[in-house]
């Protein structure tokens, strides 16, 4: 049930490996035009989690609804592996920012 206080917030449930992967390619390739199913597919997700890794891709800000690379994509796609886990923990804060605000990972169980 959705009320003022609980927003609807969809997030995906797709493997995490699929989207580490992904940007694991996007990172040591060109970056695509687009990263659409094609893309994904090519890089090894199954059929089964194509759709929530894109999904994912575009909840944590990476790409658009048209499946193109974001600023923030650019940016992972040209970091150093420091800076890549910098940007990509400022993306998860912020997409989870609701949660965030009611649990402290360090802590919480």
């Amino acid at each position: 049930m959705v009320t003022e206080s609980t927003p609807e917030t969809n997030r995906p449930y797709g493997p995490p490996s699929n989207v580490t992967a992904v940007l694991q390619r996007l990172r040591s390739r060109n970056l695509p035009e687009r990263v659409d199913a094609e893309y994904l597919r090519d890089a090894g997700v199954s059929e089964g989690t194509v759709g929530r890794t894109l999904f994912a891709l575009r909840f944590l800000g990476l790409t658009t609804e048209d499946d193109e690379p974001t600023p923030a994509l650019r940016s992972i796609h040209t970091s150093t592996d420091e800076e890549y886990r910098s940007i990509l923990a400022g993306l998860i804060r912020d997409a989870y920012s609701d949660a965030l605000s009611v649990i402290d990972p360090a802590e919480d169980t």
